[in-house]
């Protein structure tokens, strides 16, 4: 049987799922599973929004800062005139 994995990105969600193949070792425990045989699935999501809201949030600082300081030259040049 072939290892199939499927990968989605959709509403910046990654989904990652793999099939859980029974090996030799799992022999021990699952006594009527053949090797080769899927046993389960391992589905792994990870929700990038949390990252995103990160990322638009330093943007946001750094804009702001960039505001700040462009507005302290301003009132410097403005004081020396």
């Amino acid at each position: 049987m072939a290892k199939a994995n499927l990968e989605t990105f959709q509403n910046n969600i990654v989904r990652h799922i793999s099939p859980l193949v029974a090996t030799p070792d799992c022999r021990i425990c699952h006594t009527n599973a053949n090797v080769g045989d899927v046993l389960g699935i391992l589905e792994v999501k990870q929700n990038l929004n949390v990252l995103f809201r990160i990322k638009i949030s330093i943007y946001n600082i750094f804009n702001h800062y960039s505001y700040f300081c462009y507005l302290h030259l301003y009132l410097q040049d403005i004081q020396q005139k």
